[in-house]
């Protein structure tokens, strides 16, 4: 099946198991709905990286060039992997995750606590970009209802590219449809860092949309801006925005219900009102989460 979509990479059949494949988009997506049919007791997409290339001179730039091979021992997969510079990749699949990162970029960490805080001063949040929903309104259905069953506080904004979006003009309604496939931003937060991470498991691994063909598939084009830790507790600076956020944050899943829940408020926002949001509701962490959105346009 490998060489009929002239895939190439490795698999390891057992506990614990893998398949790594590498080859053109399309094929890498037949490939999997057609093996996703068989016999698995589990079998989940974990990871994935995606790079641009000319389809005439893709050959010359596979990272694993001996064809598609099985082997019987995972360390074979992790140096051939390694090799190709995919060592992260590798480790994803695994669940093995990688905190050492360096914290003037990354706020990964969660901050040391003094006597008087709890847990609850702190919540781990992630902005995620998605290139485009072509089934808009049940794809978001579905980040909805997995953000409430994971408690997690969640909003959703269409990244408006063109100002007349907000004209009610009739002669710009088509325009405005083709926009809303997107690209969209999308926030999630949470008091528990592993809350987020199985929501954007289940992300990754599920569904969650349609193709040009109506046919349900995985998401490929969402990646995230930027994640961390944020602190909950006010100071002298907080606006009163801010300040209500914080009120607020100890029922996220109520919040969400009130600004995000509904369609409309997805199409709403300018890029001065999406700032606005992320100054709000980040409060000391939001410069680099202003920059991030910043660079969605």
């Amino acid at each position: 099946l490998a060489k009929h979509y002239n895939l190439t990479g490795y698999i390891k059949i057992g506990w614990p198991g893998l398949i790594v494949i590498e080859g053109l988009d399309d094929a890498c997506n037949h490939f999997y709905d057609d093996i996703r049919k068989w016999a698995w007791k589990y079998l989940v997409v974990r990871g994935e990286m995606q790079e641009t290339c000319h389809e005439d001179n893709f050959e010359s730039q596979r990272r694993f060039c001996h064809g598609f091979q099985e082997v019987d021992d995972m360390s074979i997969v992790a140096d051939a992997c390694r090799q190709a510079n995919l060592e992260s990749l590798f480790k994803t699949s695994m669940k093995i995750y990688d905190n050492n990162i360096d914290e003037s970029t990354n706020n990964d960490e969660m901050p040391n606590s003094t006597s008087s805080s709890t847990t609850k001063d702190f919540c781990y949040a992630t902005l995620m970009y998605v290139d485009h929903m072509n089934n808009g309104k049940g794809y978001r259905k579905w980040l909805r209802k997995n953000a409430s069953e994971l408690d997690l506080w969640l909003w959703i904004r269409h990244l408006r590219q063109h100002e007349h979006e907000s004209s009610k003009n009739e002669s710009n309604l088509i325009e405005i449809e083709k926009h809303r496939r997107g690209p969209f931003v999308v926030a999630v937060r949470g008091y528990e860092k592993t809350k987020v991470g199985t929501f954007l498991k289940r992300w990754r691994s599920s569904r969650v949309d349609v193709d040009s063909k109506g046919k349900p598939c995985l998401e490929r084009k969402m990646h995230v801006l930027v994640e961390g830790y944020y602190s909950l507790v006010s100071d002298e600076n907080d606006t009163e925005d801010r300040k209500t956020t914080i009120n607020n944050a100890n029922s996220p899943h109520h919040q969400q219900q009130q600004q995000d829940d509904q369609e409309e408020f997805v199409f709403k926002s300018s890029r001065a009102d999406l700032v606005k949001l992320v100054q709000s509701s980040m409060g000391s962490s939001s410069p680099c989460w202003v920059e991030a959105i910043e660079s969605c346009f």
